[in-house]
């Protein structure tokens, strides 16, 4: 029997009696315009001063039928739906995993994929690239002298961007990888490649995981 349907009506009740209780979800997530909270999905909410981070994903330890078993095949069908998400505000949206922007919106259209969340970032103003100097792009003594900041008209709050170099077959070098603390949207100070092996050249890829904006440049010893 379809989870859905089956607990439609008793869905139903539940959203009214926590909307006059004054506790209704501030993000709401619908399969289709209009429609209730698709079964067996999930939301969280964190704020970050101005800024805010919202993930829907899959409840893969709850199966909502007769049997009541806690398998998780139940909510199965919820993966690869369309979903309809409304935020409480808007602000300039990008999904974290894929980099996707949305522009300046508080409602974005999305399908979940299979085994894999939605993280969105809701930020306050547009950032509109990543400010990097390198130094000259040589690594001295291991570490790589950098600054980096995200550029944005006003003030900027905390930020990370994801750091790691590429060989010359575009593959990542795993000692490489490493996320840097934006304080107020910027950062100055070193990466530390002492670990990296061979000599280069290398390309450096930095992404900042809250805008998805990528910044490119060639490095080597």
């Amino acid at each position: 029997k379809d989870p859905s349907a089956a607990t439609r009506d008793t869905r139903r009740l539940m959203a009214a009696l926590l909307e006059r209780a004054g506790t209704a979800p501030a993000v709401k997530v619908s399969a289709k315009a209009g429609a209730g909270h698709p079964v067996g999905l999930e939301t969280f909410r964190y704020t970050l001063g101005e800024a805010e981070l919202v993930a829907v994903h899959v409840n893969g330890s709850v199966r909502i039928e007769n049997d009541l078993s806690d398998s998780g095949q139940g909510v199965a069908a919820a993966a690869d739906l369309p979903l309809d998400i409304v935020f409480p505000k808007k602000g300039f949206v990008a999904e974290l995993r894929t980099g996707k922007a949305y522009g300046q919106t508080d409602r974005v259209k999305a399908a979940l994929p299979k085994d894999k969340p939605l993280i969105f970032a809701v930020l306050p103003y547009e950032v509109k690239g990543l400010a990097v100097e390198l130094g000259g792009g040589k690594i001295a003594d291991g570490k790589l002298a950098i600054k980096v900041s995200v550029q944005t008209e006003g003030k900027a709050g905390d930020h990370v961007v994801h750091a790691e170099l590429t060989d010359a077959k575009g593959e990542v070098v795993p000692e490489s990888v490493v996320n840097l603390p934006l304080k107020s949207g910027a950062y100055e100070g070193a990466i530390d490649l002492s670990f990296v092996p061979g000599d280069g050249p290398w390309k450096l890829k930095l992404r900042d995981v809250a805008s998805g904006q990528t910044f490119e440049a060639a490095v080597s010893r």
